[in-house]
């Protein structure tokens, strides 16, 4: 019964976020600027394939759950309310236990990608040097990420990294 009311109560944030989008790898819940997440999901989906396609084979348990807030008072104020986070982070946060990233609308890209690298690199880059940890890897990326986008032209959005 305990462990039924837990569950229950994890899953009910969810009726909080008015919208839903899905794509190949995230399933995507915000309540506002549809248009903007649309671009985000774009990208989200665009660096796994890169992952996939350029550095290592990105194997996880699709979808990956993405929790976008309005902005960082409302994101941090969510995690101390619903996870019981209780120093929430800036930027973002992946909660293995949830399978779920959550940030806000202005935390930019690279807080995307840093962030979902960090449960693709513990899966799939096992045998990695201890150096090589997935804060590591997640700048190394930010900085790849950062030369893709410039190179494939999508201004607007290298801004935001």
């Amino acid at each position: 019964m305990l462990l039924l009311s837990a569950v229950t109560m994890a899953q009910g944030y969810l009726e909080q976020f008015s919208s839903r989008q899905q794509t190949k790898y995230f399933e995507f819940h915000y309540k506002r600027n549809p248009e903007r997440i649309a671009a985000i999901a774009r990208f989200a989906d665009g660096f796994v394939t890169l992952l996939n396609r350029d550095f290592f084979k990105a194997d996880f348990d699709y979808p990956i759950r993405v929790l976008v807030l309005e902005d960082r008072g409302a994101f941090q104020e969510f995690l101390r309310r619903e996870f019981r986070v209780d120093d929430p982070p800036n930027f973002g946060i992946y909660l293995p236990a949830h399978k779920l990233f959550a940030t806000y609308e202005d935390s930019g890209l690279g807080t995307f990608t840093h962030e979902i690298l960090h449960p693709l690199v513990e899966r799939n880059l096992k045998d990695r040097p201890l150096s090589r940890n997935s804060m590591a890897i997640g700048k190394t990326m930010n900085r790849l990420s950062v030369g893709a986008i410039k190179i494939r032209g999508v201004s607007k959005c290298s801004e935001q990294i």
